[in-house]
């Protein structure tokens, strides 16, 4: 959460930022955003492709994965989320 605060403070505005860490077998990620990419919506949706979950509010989500082989398809399913702009089409 604190670097997720301290990308907000570097980029306030029209920023969106996701961090993965694997710890004890298990898959975190954390979002944030300060534009119009609600965090908690993207989360659930790039989370829901590796069985994953997770929450939060519109400017901070965060949840988790149980298959850490997943990780990196999860991000690169955020990448994809935001460039075909999958997220902002559930609002």
């Amino acid at each position: 959460r604190n670097t997720i605060d301290f990308l907000k403070k570097l980029i306030p505005e029209n920023g969106f930022f996701v961090i993965s860490s694997v710890f004890d077998n298990n898959g975190y990620f954390a979002c944030g955003s300060t534009c119009e990419i609600p965090a908690n919506i993207l989360l659930q949706k790039m989370l829901l492709s590796a069985g994953g979950s997770g929450g939060g509010r519109k400017d901070f989500a965060q949840g988790g994965i149980k298959d850490i082989s997943k990780v990196g398809a999860v991000l690169k399913e955020a990448e994809r989320l935001i460039a075909e702009g999958g997220v902002l089409e559930s609002l």
